[in-house]
This record gives structure tokens, sequence and C-alpha cells, in this order.
């Protein structure tokens, strides 16, 4: 796909006017029987990683996705493979401050989708949470930094079903699975979990979307401790409302977040200047640039509330990347 340069006019372009130590590790898996022991090396159990941050400095990092072509006759390489892009609010972080600045992620085989990112195992380190939209399962892979350090099976979804996003939804700071059902219904369905455990009676219907609307990301947007949920209507090329929905007890209260402007998409959300408040992570219609809008709750904080983010190489076969909603 080739880079579109965008023209937009000066009252869109408003919110975007400012843009400018070794661990050691040990594994044992065998995930037919979801067993796994890791010894820590400089982590501090029991400490949660934040979102998306994958070198610890507390800021979001960029996933990007891509199939591999190709391959060898002698190996089986896996076809899709990912790199971690070291963040720094809107920035890439380069050395000295990371270095590197960007390193591979685990490559896996092409039937598993990448959901989300998540301390599904409280080492202090997101995960990759992986869904199979053919058998239906899903697995965590435990990451340290960009390595993979084993893996586990999560529970299977069931028909008519698919996995779209995890979060805390009941304050215990265990990422839950987050569910949905697609048209006609638009049903969204809140599973409480420990790890890769469901929580038992943990099954629960979440809030019924409205028709036409996605659930693009999930996020504290109240600070109660519960994450909620973020719409916006994705197939919408000229941007559009957006929608906050603060959950509890599965149950939902609404507000209006800020409008897209025309050739953006909304397409996730995180705290990408630490100031503990989610942010927007905005996509331009053609895929390669991305814009952060600065939030407090559902509205914009003092100037300057946005800026651009990393240009993303989508014309050598990067797809996308998280934190976003799924395609």
């Amino acid at each position: 796909m080739k880079q579109i340069l965008l023209t937009i006019a000066l009252a869109v372009l408003a919110p975007f006017a400012y843009a400018q130590v070794a661990e050691t590790i040990t594994t044992a898996t065998a995930e037919s029987r979801g067993t796994m022991t890791i010894t820590n090396g400089n982590d501090s159990p029991r400490t949660v990683a934040s979102r998306y941050d994958f070198n610890g400095d507390g800021y979001p990092d960029f996933v990007l996705i891509k199939p591999i072509r190709g391959g060898s006759p002698l190996v089986d390489l896996p076809p899709i493979k990912n790199v971690i892009w070291y963040l720094r609010d809107n920035l890439r972080c380069g050395p000295p401050t990371c270095n590197p600045s960007t390193r591979f992620g685990p490559e896996f085989e092409s039937k598993w989708a990448l959901i989300d990112e998540a301390d599904f195992n409280h080492d202090g380190h997101p995960d990759f949470v992986l869904f199979d939209p053919e058998t239906l399962e899903t697995k965590i892979l435990y990451m340290r930094g960009g390595d993979r350090v084993g893996s586990r099976p999560g529970p299977r979804i069931p028909n008519g079903w698919r996995l779209q996003k995890v979060g805390d939804f009941n304050g215990d700071a265990w990422p839950d699975y987050v569910l949905t059902n697609g048209s006609p219904t638009y049903r969204t369905a809140i599973w409480y979990m420990h790890d890769n455990q469901e929580i038992p009676q943990g099954r629960g219907p979440g809030p019924t979307l409205i028709l036409g609307w996605d659930l693009v990301a999930v996020a504290d947007f109240d600070a109660d401790g519960i994450d909620d949920y973020v719409l916006f209507r994705t197939s919408n090329s000229q941007g559009g409302p957006t929608k906050i929905w603060y959950i509890r007890n599965r149950q939902h209260v609404e507000a209006n977040g800020p409008t897209i402007v025309a050739g953006w998409r909304l397409r996730g959300a995180a705290d990408f200047n630490k100031d503990g408040h989610p942010d927007y992570l905005l996509v331009s219609t053609s895929g390669a640039r991305t814009a952060i809008w600065y939030l407090d709750n559902n509205q914009f904080i003092p100037p300057p509330y946005s800026r651009f983010g990393p240009d993303i190489p989508s014309n050598n076969g990067w797809l996308y990347w998280l934190p976003s909603g799924w395609p």
C-alpha cells in the first residue's frame, strides 16, 4: 500500500497542531497439560505490567504484525512474525535510552490471530493472547520483553462467538476475556479469568453493542479500577463520534468521547503520556500514519492535546499493529 499524503483543512488539523540488566530465565512447558515453570531473573513476582509496555519503562509500545512470504521446503517457517517498537509517549525510543529500540517478538502459526496483550501471569511483563477463529481455541504466550518464555491454552470460545479484547472487569487485576457475537445481535460477554483459567461461575453477559458500532478498545477511563468499553464505527472512513461505556458489574453507563476527524479512525486506547489516563490511538485511513489524542476521562487535556505518532511501514507488508481494535 502506498503511503497517502493527507491534506486536511486547518480547522480539521486543530487536534494535531502540536505534532512534533540481563535476566536469567528458566522455562519448562507442557502445553497439553497447561503447565509452566518460570524462574524470574530480575523481576518482582506479582508485579503487574503496564498495558502494552514491553521494556518496563511505563510507556505503551507498538507491536507490528505481518505474514512471512515464501519459506523453505526444508524449514517450516511460521507464517506470522511481529516486531516490537519501543515508544516514549508518541515517539519511537532509540539509543541510548532504548537500546535496542526495536526487537522481534515470537513468531506463531498463521491460524492464530493476535488479539491483545496483557500481563496474565503477573510477572511484570505483558503477554500475547491468541485466538484461532476456526477451532475457537485460545492461547496465552507468556513473554519476557520480546521473548516467549512459555505458553498455556486458554478457554475455548463457544460457537458463534469470538475473542475480541481483554481487560480487568472485576477489579482483581487479572485480565479477563471480552467476547463478541457480531451481527445481528452485537452481544458481548465477559469471562472473569485468573491467569489462563476461568474463575468458577465467572461467565456472564456484557452490554449489547449499538448496531453498526464496534468495540475497538478497553481501558479504565474513569479510574475506578474497572476497564471500560470504547466504541467507534470503524467502517466510517470520514471519522465520526466515539462513545465510552463505563462498566460496573457487566452493566454500563454511556458517555460521549471526542469526535474523530475525517480521514482517521479510532483504533485503540492506552496511557501514552503516563498521566494515569488512557488516550486515544488514531490511524489514518491510508493505514500509514498514527496520532495520539491525550485525554482525561472522556475529555481532551489542555493543549498540547494531540501529537502524531510513528508512521507505519505499510508499503512493505506490515498489516496491522497493537494496541488497537482487531481489523
